[in-house]
């Protein structure tokens, strides 16, 4: 029993010193095809809620290798639409605040659920942007004018409001 109990020890050790095959903090959806650690399932649950579905396909992780240093500077999240992965800096998460959170979250859901290209148009009157969507989508926002404008963007974003 004893040496049983050895040999399940001595082969995890063996089978995870470069690391788990499958991230033990990644959680999965119900339907099981959806990957989000953990840190992001509190976006994703208020993203199905305001597009009034569940999501599928998708998986939503901390960059672990660097692809984020490699890219342009200002990259804190991207989407790879084919892959439908979405690859978050953890630097810029921990360090930014719960509604910037929201805001670039929802701009990287948006690419990879609703396929959603970038809109560069900005709102004349308060010179903020006219969609999450926006390249930039933090641009001109504060939290405050975030707050007054979070419903009119959710309509956008989400395809609910006139053309």
């Amino acid at each position: 029993m004893a040496q049983g109990a050895l040999m399940v020890c001595l082969g995890y050790i063996l089978f995870t010193a470069c690391g788990p095959l499958i991230d033990s903090s990644v959680r999965f959806n119900t339907g099981g095809d959806v990957q989000v650690e953990p840190a992001f399932l509190q976006y994703v649950g208020d993203f199905e809620a305001e597009y009034g579905q569940r999501i599928r396909g998708i998986s939503m992780m901390f960059d672990r290798d660097g692809e984020i240093d490699e890219m342009a500077g200002g990259v804190v999240a991207f989407c790879q639409p084919a892959l439908r992965r979405i690859i978050v800096d953890p630097q810029w998460f921990w360090g930014d605040s719960d509604w910037r959170r929201e805001i670039f979250l929802f701009h990287e859901l948006g690419h990879c659920i609703l396929q959603r290209g970038h809109r560069s148009r900005m709102m004349s009157n308060v010179h903020i942007p006219v969609s999450l969507m926006h390249p930039s989508p933090g641009t001109g926002l504060d939290r405050e004018t975030y707050k007054k404008y979070r419903t009119y963007y959710m309509r956008e974003l989400f395809g609910r409001t006139k053309k």
